[in-house]
């Protein structure tokens, strides 16, 4: 087993985890530094500093006796465990919402924030699964807030909501190009489109993509690729929708399967959140971003 020392050393880059429904980001952070912080303390740590006595004899030979022993200041019992959550820094390439779950991008230490902050600068696309419920809103047109308007959704079938989402496709690719001020009857244009999403500079969310996936009335699922939405945004989409079908909706799960270049398969589920399988994960991510280096590309 290698020394708590040279396993913390390897805590320095960008993995990814499942993020559960219902916890914050800092639920997830305090949940796996603890955990960390617990396989190293478990580990043969580096031995207390040594302190320095000079006591004075009264041999005339030899007056004075050198004796080197244990720092009491450097003892567990005294500072706490060798490894402790503020020992240190972690941070989400982009936060999903505490009623969200799915992909989460974190990165530790120096190369994983560096890492994570240009990821979120360049504003990847990030795919989700949404559920929608049909014929009832609430306040945060969220599932944890109270319902506030009921109304009828009988008349609305898969048909209505496949034509609806692709105007809206259409509406937010458009704006897209707007934002880049590229006409859309040109060759550049063109040349954009096949080269991939486009990404506008402004920070405003941007759908890419949304299909549905199910639609089981009152419940029906998107599948939504975008990029700078927030939880939120999400849910108003859903609310939005059902207007737009003359009715009313609200948002009852979100799931993030992909974050750019990662997907739901890469990531840690709650059990696996240890330092072993976290600095194994660290690894896959090295091997993703050596192929696609873009996403962490500075702009």
């Amino acid at each position: 087993m290698a020394e708590a020392s040279t396993l913390c050393k390897f805590l320095n880059g960008l993995f990814v985890v499942y993020k559960p429904a219902g916890q914050t980001f800092h639920n997830v952070r305090s949940k796996i530094l603890h955990n960390l912080c617990r396989d190293l303390n478990s580990l043969h740590a580096r031995p207390p500093s040594k302190r320095i006595d000079i006591k004075r004899t009264e041999l005339v030979s030899n007056p004075y006796k050198i004796m080197v022993s244990n720092s009491f200041s450097d003892l567990t019992i005294a500072t706490g465990p060798r490894y402790q959550m503020v020992d240190f820094k972690c941070v989400a390439a982009k936060n999903i919402g505490k009623i969200s779950s799915g992909v989460l991008l974190m990165g530790i230490d120096r190369d994983g924030i560096c890492k994570a902050l240009h990821i979120r600068n360049n504003a990847s696309l990030r795919t989700y699964r949404v559920t929608g419920k049909l014929g009832s809103s609430t306040e945060n047109n969220l599932c944890n807030s109270r319902v506030v308007e009921r109304a009828k959704f009988d008349h609305i079938y898969v048909e209505k909501l496949t034509e609806l989402i692709s105007s809206l496709q259409g509406s937010h690719q458009r704006k897209a190009f707007e934002q880049c001020q590229i006409d859309l009857q040109s060759q550049v244009a063109y040349d954009v489109a096949v080269g991939g999403p486009i990404l506008p500079p402004s920070r405003l969310p941007i759908i890419h993509n949304i299909k549905c996936l199910e639609f089981r009335k009152p419940y029906f699922t998107l599948e939504i690729s975008s990029a700078n939405e927030t939880e939120d945004y999400l849910a108003k989409l859903i609310y939005e929708i059902g207007l737009n079908l003359q009715t009313v909706a609200h948002c009852v799960k979100i799931t993030c399967i992909r974050h750019g270049i990662f997907t739901i398969d890469d990531s840690l589920t709650r059990e696996n959140w240890n330092i072993e399988k976290i600095i194994s994960n660290m690894a896959l991510c090295n091997k993703k971003l050596a192929i696609k280096p873009d996403m962490i590309k500075p702009i």
